[in-house]
């Protein structure tokens, strides 16, 4: 046996069924905008966030300077600044060591006092 039968919906509930789904329609896209921008706030704080604890945080690198040295520079300070180091002694808490200064010291102390 089959039965076949039609679904008849008068004028009245279509408006209602309509006048819901524009509701729907409406409550979802409000919602979806407040979403993206809580989305959008919490980006900027989050980037306001990470500026602050960079300038909370100061580590060496913030103080460290990049200085190069041509090897014209370095031959320089060799034959005219190391001599006057090359006798000097290392000296530690305010107490010689007895070392005497290698290059590389010697061209860290004459930055340092120079430059």
């Amino acid at each position: 046996m089959f039965v076949q039968y039609t679904c008849e919906i008068d004028q009245d509930q279509k408006e209602k069924k309509y006048d819901i789904l524009a509701l729907v329609s409406v409550v979802v896209m409000f919602v979806s905008f407040l979403f993206s921008q809580l989305i959008f706030f919490l980006q900027q704080t989050s980037k306001l966030d990470a500026i602050k604890f960079d300038i909370k945080t100061i580590t060496a690198s913030d103080f460290t300077v990049e200085y190069e040295i041509s090897k014209e520079m370095f031959d320089d300070f060799l034959s005219n600044q190391f001599p006057t180091y090359r006798d000097q002694q290392e000296v530690i808490n305010n107490r010689p060591t007895g070392n005497t200064y290698s290059v590389g010291l010697a061209l860290k102390s004459y930055l340092t006092q120079n430059v």
